[in-house]
C-alpha cells in the first residue's frame, strides 16, 4: 500500500472471506502493531454481546505480532464508536464460534470478545475523520 506521496506505508489490508469469496478483513499497521476494523452496528452478536473478528484474521495477526485491536463501529446515525483491547487479552478471553459447523457457511470461524473487556473511546460524529476509517472499506454484510 502507498500513500498519496508515493511513499510506502506499513499498512496491510488483511483478507478474510464471506460466502466463500474474498472479503476485506481490516487493516494492520506494522509500525504500531495495531489492527483496525470498521464494521456496522448490525454486526453485533447479541448472544455473546460482541462484534466478530474472523479466526483467519486472528491467525494472521498472531504471525504479524499484533499488540492491539481497534474496532470502529458505525451506528445508524452515522456516528462511530471506537473500542480497543490488547491482543493478548482478546486471545485469552474470546470465544470461538464455528459458523460452518453450525450450518451457516457464509462466515468463517469467528472469535467474539464481550464488550465488557473492551475499552470504549469517546464517540465520533459522522463528519469527523476516524484515524484510519477513511482508508478502511466497510466489511461485507453480517
Amino acid at each position: 500500500m502507498q500513500n498519496t506521496l508515493g511513499h510506502k506505508t506499513t499498512k496491510n489490508m488483511l483478507q478474510s472471506s464471506f460466502n466463500g469469496r474474498p472479503a476485506p478483513g481490516g487493516i494492520f499497521e506494522e509500525s504500531t502493531r495495531i489492527y483496525r476494523k470498521q464494521l456496522p452496528c448490525r454486526a453485533f452478536f447479541w448472544p455473546l454481546k460482541s462484534y466478530p473478528i474472523d479466526a483467519p484474521i486472528v491467525e494472521q495477526l498472531k504471525n504479524l505480532g499484533c499488540e492491539m485491536l481497534v474496532l470502529a463501529v458505525i451506528k445508524n446515525d452515522g456516528c462511530s464508536e471506537r473500542y480497543s483491547v490488547k491482543f493478548d487479552v482478546f486471545l485469552e478471553k474470546s470465544t470461538l464460534v464455528d459458523w460452518p459447523q453450525k450450518g451457516d457457511p457464509r462466515f468463517p470461524v469467528r472469535r467474539y470478545l464481550p464488550l465488557e473487556f473492551w475499552e470504549k473511546d469517546e464517540p465520533r460524529f459522522a463528519n469527523e475523520k476516524e484515524d484510519q476509517a477513511d482508508e478502511m472499506p466497510p466489511d461485507i454484510p453480517f
